[in-house]
C-alpha cells in the first residue's frame, strides 16, 4: 500500500463491486422487521446505515447480535435456500440494499456472455 492509498477514502462495497446496479434500497424506521425467522427468501442484505437487532424468536426471544453499516445478513438463505434462521428488526432509522439471488445470477450470466 502506498502513502496515497492510505489517505484515500475506502470504497463502499456496493460501489466496489458495482452491486448498486443489481440491488435496490430499502429505507426503514425504528421497529421495522426486515426479515422474519422461518420465512423463505433468497435475498441478501447490505446495511448502509442504521442499527438492526438479530433475534432468535424461539421461546426465549434471545438477542443474538447487533448489525451496523457495512454488515451483511441473509447470506445463509441466499446461498442454500433454507428458511431464515433469525428475525432482523431495526432499532433506528436506516437503509439496507437488497440483492436477490436471481438478479445476481442474471448479472453473472450477462458478464460471462460478454
Amino acid at each position: 500500500m502506498t502513502a496515497q492509498d492510505a489517505t484515500q477514502k475506502p470504497k463502499d462495497v456496493l460501489e466496489e463491486f458495482e452491486l448498486d446496479k443489481i440491488s435496490k434500497p430499502i429505507y426503514f424506521d425504528e421497529g421495522t422487521v426486515l426479515v422474519r425467522q422461518g420465512e423463505q427468501s433468497t435475498d441478501l442484505y447490505f446495511v448502509k446505515r442504521g442499527k438492526l437487532a438479530v433475534h432468535d424468536e424461539g421461546w426465549t426471544n434471545l438477542k443474538l447480535a447487533t448489525l451496523h453499516a457495512s454488515d451483511v445478513f441473509g447470506e445463509m438463505s441466499f446461498l442454500d435456500d433454507t428458511p431464515r434462521s433469525a428475525t432482523i428488526r431495526s432499532t433506528t432509522k436506516g437503509e439496507v440494499w437488497v440483492i436477490s439471488r436471481d438478479s445476481l445470477k442474471r448479472a453473472i450470466e450477462e458478464e460471462l456472455a460478454a
